[in-house]
């Protein structure tokens, strides 16, 4: 007798706890990690599109850099009158300093295109050891190296070249907003303003050292659909997804300023509204 009702009590006991767990009496967790609800990120979430967390750092590391800010101390690029007499630095793959295997400066890397199956990643490393930009290159990417940086480049079989940027022809932000991989400094390879992002993040370096992510939620850029979903979509979904956002107020418009730093690691399409 004392068995069944010992029995009993715990499954009431069991229904109870969890219950509280659901209406929040118990803290929700994850791996038994409890999970701390933050009122002030939620609505500063909703009302900039500003992403704070915990341990942020860990997913995007270039926040600990004290050096983002900083441009290189020589200006290496070059006029176009002087592209014939133009070094350009090829790197297999393997780690590489600057200073020793590169010198300082402003770089555009790319790789030579053939069939479509090319492909490599760069990660720059500053002097304190912080990951400053980690990339998958895609077409063009800008990178101000700086004294002891470790540019590291990887790769199966390709190769990535380096040459300095050539200020009358390298188009930082392409037709339709898309902005070139890399770190961009505001006033340097891009305007001050106000921004409308329309992909799905945006990673800055303010010029006080303050790290900001924006999320959009909004885009229509990245959809977690595959392809063969997409046949099975209503015409009404396909516009809901993939139909023009002509509603500025659905805009996330965020303010750049001079010395601030953009980090493009996985694509950048973001407007200057004003």
């Amino acid at each position: 007798m004392k068995k069944h009702q010992l029995l009993i009590l715990t499954l009431v006991s069991s229904v109870f706890l969890t219950g509280c767990q659901f209406y929040g009496i118990w803290p929700q967790s994850y791996d038994g990690i409890p999970i701390n609800n933050n009122p002030e990120g939620n609505a500063l979430f909703h009302e900039t599109g500003e992403l704070t967390n915990y341990n942020q750092e860990m997913r995007y590391p270039y926040m600990e850099s004290t050096e983002i800010l900083l441009a290189p101390d020589v200006d290496n690029s070059i006029t176009e009158a002087e592209v014939e007499d133009m070094e350009v630095i090829t790197f297999e793959p393997g780690e590489y300093i600057v200073g020793e295997d590169i010198d300082p400066g402003r770089y555009i890397s790319f790789m030579d295109f053939v069939d479509g199956t090319e492909a490599a990643a760069i990660i720059v490393t500053d002097n304190d050891d912080v990951q400053i930009l980690e990339i998958n290159l895609e077409g063009q990417a800008h990178l101000y190296l700086n004294e002891g940086y470790t540019v590291e480049v990887v790769s199966s079989r390709n190769e990535v070249m380096f040459r300095p940027m050539i200020e009358e022809i390298d188009r930082i932000t392409n037709d339709g907003g898309f902005v070139m991989q890399g770190h961009h400094i505001i006033g340097d390879t891009l305007p001050s303003g106000t921004y409308s992002l329309e992909s799905l993040e945006l990673l800055l370096m303010r010029a006080d050292g303050t790290p900001q992510v924006f999320v959009n939620t909004a885009t229509n850029l990245v959809v977690p659909f595959s392809m063969g979903d997409l046949q099975t979509l209503s015409p009404e979904d396909y516009e809901r997804l993939f139909g023009g956002n002509e509603d500025e107020e659905e805009q996330l418009l965020v303010e750049l300023n001079d010395g601030d730093v953009v980090i493009n690691e996985r694509g950048l399409s973001m407007s200057l509204v004003e």
